[in-house]
């Protein structure tokens, strides 16, 4: 109350164990978004490695069109959207439709 009536900043009491607690939990919190950041700009650099075109497939595709549907926007057969898809997957090291949502959702796509 001293504190208070001599206007200077009233600190509450800390338990030493639940601040060394927070302090970890920040800490390790951002380790993790740090890795989470270099993760990022590893796969953006991966993703600037595609070729416009293959680029321009995979953007398509996880926008939910089929492969005709991409061949037919882009004026080419449709073995050759395959062509770019097995190409930009393999680039990007994805699998799967969802792998590829998540990886561009993660830089930002």
């Amino acid at each position: 109350m001293r504190q208070i009536f001599q206007s200077l900043p009233w600190i509450h009491p800390v338990n030493a164990a639940q601040f060394l607690s927070a302090v970890a939990s920040a800490v390790q919190k951002d380790e993790q978004q740090r890795s989470c950041t270099n993760a990022s700009s590893h796969e953006l650099e991966l993703w600037n490695q595609l070729t416009p075109r293959e680029a321009e497939v995979l953007g398509l595709v996880a926008l939910g069109l089929m492969n005709c549907q991409v061949a037919s926007r882009l004026n080419i057969s449709e073995r050759t959207v395959e062509g770019h898809r097995a190409s930009g997957y393999r680039r990007l090291g994805v699998k799967t439709l969802a792998e590829l949502h998540l990886f561009m959702k993660r830089i930002g796509k």
